[in-house]
């Protein structure tokens, strides 16, 4: 082992000065809001007056073997809450002492260890995915509104004195990182992003609700200039307790805003919310009755939308012959065009997806999502995935692409097609997007029958791809639109013998609809 005088005299002797060691990265996130960002979760409190006996609470929730075994890490066998050593928390409540340690339950607004919030799943997510430690920067007050307290600079009027303490607070806890956590000195702090959880005050009046998606833009936009970087992950989280549509979806609208829906994340929450009688607080509606299996789920929703916004960040390479750049105008008109209804039904994919006019009725009443782009092959829905696909939260995603892979001259082989639905799977999961996968099989085209082994083959592998992952599904339209002979069937295109025609669509409509209606059915749950 060389010593580190044998190495400054052989530095010495080459001329050659040491380089520079970087320090290493600590990922920061804010997490901002109100009162459910402050942390209404009932941990393991079970007075049968004022905790209904612990029903709903997080021990309770965990109790069940197979909810602990879905979230492992949370508690220690011998039953005692997990401390992580690799996510901390830095929080000043409205009352009490200033917190700051590692991850673990009590990071709420009362004191002990009895309550929590999102940042327990939100933690929990992101330290699973980074090798880099994660700080989690909580600065959240209970009863305020975006119009008044959070407003932003750009909505005009008075900044809001939440979104000036806001900054304050944040700024605070980087600068206290070495005091707050001795172990993390000396790291370089990094915003990675922003997580938003906010709305019941707003939800509460009418002028609020109104101006909510213009305020809500406002804050994105200008969180990202005050930071400096005009593509910030934010992620929002929908005020899914509450009883008002028309609220939620000003909510998802703001963050569809065309100036800053890129990098953007609303995570519907409302199919988390749990009864009254099966939850700590019965009264408390306005914190999700303290439920603590819902603040679980919505963190760990939270921290998926950021983890996967982060990934968009990154563009896949572009291979050789491919250029999905060429869909860029495409693009921009979808993102003019957001989603009508939350967690919807995405089908994404080429021609036969964009010219299915009749797929909103032939789906009803599930709401359904558009992204078919004509002349689109695999890879181009790989590159955009995240606009065409994940930044919806949606509940199913439908993929027909493959069929553009596999034409003219120098057709793609099976197996080409075969790894590109491979990536798009891959994608998908590195973007955020738990949501279960239904692959229409390629068509089988008469203007395309020269390709036909190709195709077959191609379906065959992506069948056996599905067929291995419980979240796939391979709908096999392919085997019904060829004769007796095996050749593709001219009865069911128009006259290009190239797109479908109205029986075609019915005869999808016959197979892809019961698959999809029981997968979105389950995601309701």
């Amino acid at each position: 082992m060389r010593t580190a005088t044998t190495l400054l005299l052989l530095v010495a002797a080459l001329g050659r000065p040491l380089p520079a060691q970087s320090a290493p990265t600590l990922r920061v996130f804010l997490l901002a809001g109100q009162s459910n960002m402050e942390g209404q979760g009932v941990v393991d409190l079970d007075d049968e007056r004022d905790y209904n006996g612990g029903r709903g609470t997080l021990a309770v929730f965990l109790r069940e073997p197979a909810n602990a075994a879905a979230w492992p890490g949370l508690r220690a066998a011998g039953g005692a809450w997990t401390v992580r050593d690799d996510v901390f928390v830095t929080y000043r409540p409205e009352r009490g002492p200033r917190k700051a340690g590692p991850l673990s339950v009590g990071f709420a607004v009362y004191e002990g260890r009895h309550h929590f919030g999102p940042e327990l799943g939100i933690g929990r997510v992101l330290g699973d995915h980074f090798a880099e430690p994660v700080l989690l920067v909580k600065t959240a007050w209970g009863g305020k509104s975006l119009a008044v307290d959070f407003r932003p600079p750009s909505a005009g009027g008075e900044v809001g004195p939440c979104y000036t303490r806001m900054l304050a607070e944040y700024h605070e806890a980087v600068a206290a990182v070495a005091t707050d956590h001795p172990g993390l000195a000396g790291h370089r702090a990094r915003l990675d992003g922003v997580i938003w959880f906010q709305g019941w005050n707003d939800a509460c009046d009418a002028a609020a609700t109104r101006d909510y998606a213009q305020n809500l833009a406002h804050l994105i936009g200008d969180l990202r200039r005050e930071f400096g970087d005009p593509e910030l992950p934010l992620v929002v989280g929908e005020t899914g307790n509450w009883d008002g549509e028309p609220f939620r979806a000003a909510q998802r609208l703001g963050c569809a805003a065309p100036a800053v829906v890129a990098n953007t994340r609303f995570v519907a929450t409302r199919r988390f919310l749990r009864p009254a009688e099966a939850s700590p607080n019965r009264t408390h509606g306005h914190h999700w009755f303290g439920n603590g299996e819902s603040y679980l789920r919505i963190g760990d929703s939270l921290g998926r939308a950021m983890r996967g916004a982060i990934a968009a960040r990154t563009r896949p390479p572009i291979p050789d012959g491919e250029d999905p750049l060429r869909w860029r105008e495409a693009i921009a008109t979808f993102d003019a065009a957001p989603a009508e209804a939350a967690r919807p039904v995405v089908f994404v994919g080429s021609s036969s997806i964009l010219l299915w006019k009749t797929l909103a009725r032939d789906m009803a009443p599930m709401p359904v999502l558009n992204r078919g782009f004509g002349g689109s092959r695999l890879f181009d829905c790989i590159y955009w995935l995240d606009a065409l696909v994940a930044r919806h939260d949606p509940s199913v995603v439908v993929v027909f692409a493959g069929s553009n892979d596999v034409a003219g001259d120098k057709p793609r082989p099976a197996a080409w097609v075969a790894a590109r639905f491979h990536d798009l799977v891959a994608r998908l999961r590195e973007l955020g997007c738990d949501a279960p996968l239904v692959y229409i099989a390629v068509t089988p085209t008469p203007s395309r029958a020269q390709h036909l082994a190709i195709v077959q083959e191609a379906n065959v592998l992506i069948a056996a791809r599905c067929a291995q992952d419980p979240s796939l599904r391979f709908v096999d339209t392919a085997a019904g639109m060829v004769t007796a002979e095996g050749q593709p069937d001219p009865k069911w295109f128009v006259a290009d013998q190239l797109h479908l025609d109205a029986p075609g669509y019915r005869y999808w409509t016959e197979r892809v609809r019961p698959v999809v209606e029981r997968l979105y059915a389950e995601a309701a749950k």
